[in-house]
């Protein structure tokens, strides 16, 4: 998955009218919520075949940080 692609999907799950560049703090949106964070989780799990906890993003502050979660299964 590209890093354009992976904004993109953080974009649909937050239901974001806006486009996201990746250097967002999360708790800025009033969108990330705990149904976004099932939503991130579903997506780390079916894209990137991790299984992360609900407790690993209770510490994400930014998307930068979720990207780095995804290591190098995210690409330029």
């Amino acid at each position: 998955m590209t890093k354009k692609d992976f904004l993109n999907e953080l974009t649909e799950i937050m239901q974001l009218d806006e486009v996201l560049i990746g250097d967002e703090v999360l708790e800025d949106f009033d969108e990330w919520d705990s149904m976004a964070n099932l939503g991130v989780l579903s997506m780390f799990d079916i894209e990137f075949s991790t299984n992360l906890e609900i407790d690993s993003l209770k510490n994400i502050k930014t998307i930068t940080e979720l990207m780095v979660l995804a290591g190098d299964k995210i690409s330029d």
